[in-house]
């Protein structure tokens, strides 16, 4: 073998680990790259979960009605409000008192 093609070979062999070596710091960024990724979703998981168990808790009607009782909110429950008379149906007397007040004669 002369000087040449052994010259030729080691080149040829250096830059073959140099392409070894650069793939794995490329496959080591990588999975650096991935296991943060993965950390981010598990803790995006979590905070999904926590989020839905909020939104479980703000559904409750009975704690629905404790808050609104907590910040002092004056409202009615539902089964207790009058509802609207719809057109086309008589009025009874009571409601037909409270929607036209009396004319005061003098």
């Amino acid at each position: 073998m002369n000087l040449s093609t052994s010259i030729c070979a080691l080149l040829f062999f250096v830059g073959l680990g140099g392409i070894v070596v650069a793939q794995q710091l490329q496959i080591r960024s990588v999975n650096y790259h991935i296991g943060k990724t993965e950390k981010q979703i598990l803790e995006t998981d979590e905070q999904i979960r926590v989020l839905n168990k909020k939104h479980e808790e703000a559904q409750n009607p009975s704690r629905l009605w404790e808050r609104v009782k907590e910040l002092g909110i004056p409202l009615v429950p539902p089964e207790f409000k009058e509802e609207p008379a719809k057109p086309g149906k008589p009025k009874t007397e009571a409601s037909a008192a409270k929607a036209k007040p009396e004319k005061k004669k003098g």
